[in-house]
Parts: structure tokens; C-alpha cells; sequence
């Protein structure tokens, strides 16, 4: 529990913060680990579970403990195209705490003038707006036909796109990125993007 992070919208705050809108401990506006203990007693469960039972256990590989009631938590990971030639240091996702914070190091940097956002979902248009408040000229790429393909009405997703293309934000759909030639992004359609 020691590196444990408390509970936050990793959604609405990692932008806030990326943003420079929020400082690092409003991202958690019910306390650390021990002050939610305090009001809401639970145990944390941080080993492998093997198997959950009818009769209210929860066994691990290294202990077995009852419950009154379970929250279970998976988690969540981004998920990183393999892009052949993209340098490691030259790609982040936007997921955590320590995401936001890189994100905000980076677009402190004056000699980044532009970026490329792969997924149009409600993360990347996230990113966007935070780019694009940093005067970073973006592209944004997905393999869907508009933004938020399932999540969305057309005529949605087209104000919003037409919201981002005023803070000069260009969208290639129905394409990835290929591969990369140090800088450049060579498109699936064959475009190479700087």
C-alpha cells in the first residue's frame, strides 16, 4: 500500500493537471490511502486473486480472507500500437498520474512544435485541447471513419471535429501510422506527416 495512489478520475483530472489547472494533491480530493480507511474501512488486495468463493472468501497465492463486501478492481492499461521505428522516449499514453505529469513537462519544451495523437477517443481529444493550448500544431489519426465512432451521433462528432480543425487540428480517418522515419510518420494511405 505504500505506493499505493489514492482514488481520482484519471480522465478529468490527468488533463487538469497536464493543463497546469490543478496542483498534484487536488487530483485527490478524498485524501490518501489512510484517510479513506478512516471513513470507509477496507482492505486492499493488491496479490494476484485465485479465486473468489460463494461462501465470501477471496483467495490470493498468499493468503485467504472473508468479506462482508468486495469491490474488485482490474484496472486498466493503454493500449500502444507497435510502431515500427517510433523511439520509446518519442511516445506516452495518457492514462495515469505520472502520464499527466510527463505530458506537462513536455509541452513546456519549446522545441516541440508539433505532435500526433493516435485514437480520436474522449482521451485523445483530451490531449488535444491540452496541446493545442500550448500552441503545439497537432495531428490526431484514427482508424475509425469520425470521432467517437460508436460513442456518438454523427452530427456530434462533426461539431466537435469542426471545434478541434478551428485550433488547427488535422485528422486523417481510417488510417494508422505505418511506420516512422525518424520524425516523420508514414500513414497506412501512404501520407507522410513531420
Amino acid at each position: 500500500e505504500d505506493n499505493c495512489v489514492p482514488v481520482y478520475n484519471s480522465l478529468v483530472y490527468a488533463k487538469a493537471l497536464a493543463d497546469h489547472k490543478i496542483p498534484y494533491h487536488a487530483l485527490f480530493p478524498f485524501g490518501n490511502i489512510e484517510t479513506i480507511k478512516q471513513s470507509y474501512p477496507f482492505t486492499l488486495v493488491k496479490e494476484e486473486v485465485i479465486q473468489v468463493t460463494k461462501e465470501k472468501e477471496v483467495i490470493t497465492s498468499l493468503s485467504k480472507q472473508t468479506y462482508d463486501r468486495i469491490l474488485i478492481s482490474t484496472g486498466a492499461s493503454s493500449f500502444n500500437p507497435s510502431i515500427p521505428g517510433l523511439k520509446k522516449e518519442k511516445m506516452i499514453s495518457m492514462r495515469t498520474v505520472e502520464d499527466a505529469i510527463q505530458l506537462s513537462q513536455i509541452i513546456k519544451d519549446p522545441t516541440i512544435h508539433h505532435a500526433i495523437v493516435v485514437g480520436a477517443s474522449m482521451t485523445g481529444i483530451k490531449v488535444a485541447e491540452v496541446l493545442s493550448h500550448a500552441n503545439i500544431h497537432l495531428t490526431m489519426i484514427d482508424l475509425a471513419s469520425h470521432i467517437f465512432p460508436i460513442q456518438s451521433y454523427i452530427d456530434v462528432a462533426n461539431q466537435i471535429e469542426n471545434d478541434l480543425k478551428a485550433k488547427n487540428v488535422d485528422f486523417y480517418w481510417n488510417t494508422s501510422i505505418d511506420h516512422m522515419e525518424e520524425d516523420i510518420a508514414v500513414l497506412s494511405n501512404g501520407k507522410a506527416i513531420q
